[in-house]
């Protein structure tokens, strides 16, 4: 079907060049669907207290690593 690597990588591009809204809402709703069990947790109290700047700091990091 493709005759190389540029090829290949021109088809990708279009695809996500003409689905782009079609991949926005998809993102969108597996965001909504995270702060939903978010909410959820919190209304349950299994939330955590934030106690400085620090510490938010380094949640933030255990979370990008």
């Amino acid at each position: 079907m493709y005759n190389n690597a540029s090829e290949v990588i021109r088809e990708a591009l279009r695809f996500m060049e003409t689905h782009e809204d079609w991949i926005h809402e998809i993102k969108l709703t597996r965001l909504r669907e995270q702060l939903k069990v978010g909410t959820d947790q919190l209304d349950r109290a299994e939330g955590i207290a934030i106690e400085s700047k620090a510490v938010l700091d380094t949640l933030f990091d255990d979370i990008k690593s």
